[in-house]
């Protein structure tokens, strides 16, 4: 991501817990802290933007999260966020099941609402939010093959298949779907403004 970015002519720099990721990403030349954002104690002001690909679920205290990011971030900056979606109808589908919940690293699922709420209550406004089933094949594919695990577990077999036709009939599925139900993607994208 932060290679893409650079690309299309943004300064970036990226902050990553695993030491490994870190050390990739600083011999491709590109700066990456290894600790918290609320670790840094960097100047007030310092972003123009921040994007949180699917970070906010493995975070304790996130609301103390994006307020560091409200205070990083400049007047106008844009603080962009995924995240797997509890409203989704994969949730509905699969309950326990659902690639969505990975469970321990997962601390907390928000739906369209909460994430909304939680990110005006951080005092970001002009706040838009929406889902979608961008990846819902993966998730699909990855919650029906938990499922055949845990079922296999009962009965000793060991094949696993990750990837099926039916997560594929799945994401179509669920794409049509999100026409009608708006918040039924596996995903949550919300997108605000530090005024």
């Amino acid at each position: 991501m932060l290679e893409k970015m650079q690309e299309r002519g943004w300064e970036v720099e990226g902050v990553e817990f695993d030491p490994e990721c870190v050390k990739r990403v600083a011999a491709r030349g590109l700066r990456c802290y290894g600790r918290d954002l609320r670790e840094l104690g960097l100047p007030e002001e310092t972003f123009d933007a921040i994007y949180l690909g699917h970070v906010i679920e493995h975070l304790y205290e996130p609301g103390s999260f994006l307020k560091e990011c409200w205070r990083v971030l400049k007047r106008d900056g844009q603080l962009v966020m995924t995240t797997p979606n509890s409203q989704s109808w994969g949730h509905k589908h699969y309950r326990q099941d659902w690639r969505g919940l990975e469970s321990p690293r997962h601390l907390q699922i928000f739906n369209p609402r909460s994430l909304f709420r939680l990110t005006q209550e951080s005092s970001f406004d002009r706040c838009r939010v929406h889902t979608t089933n961008r990846s819902a094949w993966y998730v699909f594919g990855m919650s029906a093959a938990l499922g055949k695990a845990r079922e296999q577990s009962r009965s000793h077999a060991t094949s696993l298949s990750m990837i099926s036709w039916r997560a594929i009939s799945f994401q179509i599925f669920g794409r049509l779907l999100n026409i009608f139900l708006r918040e039924a993607g596996e995903e949550i994208i919300l997108s605000a403004r530090k005024p």
